[in-house]
């Protein structure tokens, strides 16, 4: 009688398991190798600056890497996270809008060694 009760109980918090744990795009509890390469460099190229990727990967950068980034976690990565972060999500998906550059005072490039920890969109070539 306790099998009864008990089994399709367990059957389904296997099921539901299984769907949250299986690897996916964008899932931080699964990077990919090439992910994985990339915060092994970061974490060992001494040059210092701040990493920009989205927020899934974001979350694991300070740790893995010792350096700032962007866009993480947004209990931590506030004030603006989800405005940055669709920001960034827009650079990546390459649908950022573009804006004519500034002119006068302040404007121009500022070399600071960051990066940008990037992997095309599922189905994108890579060239």
């Amino acid at each position: 009688m306790i099998a009864v009760a008990t089994i399709p109980g367990t059957i389904w918090e296997m099921k539901t398991a299984r769907s949250l744990a299986v690897p996916t795009h964008n899932n931080a509890n699964f990077i990919t190798a090439d992910e994985g390469r990339a915060l092994d460099y970061l974490d060992r190229d001494p040059q210092p600056g701040g990493v920009l990727t989205r927020s899934y990967l974001g979350a694991m950068v300070p740790e893995k890497t010792g350096r700032r980034t962007l866009v993480g976690d947004c209990l931590w990565s506030e004030p603006n996270c989800l405005e940055r972060g669709d920001l960034a999500n827009s650079l990546f998906n390459g649908t950022l809008a573009t804006r004519p550059a500034r002119t006068g005072s302040g404007a121009g490039h500022r070399q600071t060694g960051d990066r940008i920890a990037w992997r095309p969109r599922l189905g994108q070539q890579r060239r």
